[in-house]
């Protein structure tokens, strides 16, 4: 893997930074097998990670798809709801 893919998981990770460390670790682990999936299919590094869209926007995705699954009620976490629910309809590609 190569710097610029290094760097791209670097700044997603940044921008997960809201999230419990094992569920960041999820999904840093995730993308990176998806990044090195495509190189070992021939996808140069720089298709994979445009396919990919910003780290920031995929980061808000992830974000508000865990924050939509947890079963509490406290006003932090419906505030959370609230605002990255909308926001991740924006991720999906």
């Amino acid at each position: 893997m190569g710097p610029n893919a290094r760097t791209y998981l670097d700044t997603l990770a940044g921008h997960l930074k809201n999230l419990p460390i094992a569920e960041k670790e999820d999904i840093l682990k995730e993308i990176e097998s998806h990044i090195l999936s495509g190189l070992e299919h021939g996808q140069s590094e720089d298709e994979i990670l445009k396919r990919l869209g910003d780290p920031k926007t995929l980061a808000t995705g992830y974000t508000g798809e865990y924050f939509l699954k947890q079963k509490t009620t406290s006003p932090r976490l419906f505030f959370h709801k609230l605002l990255f629910s909308p926001l991740s309809v924006f991720s999906v590609r």
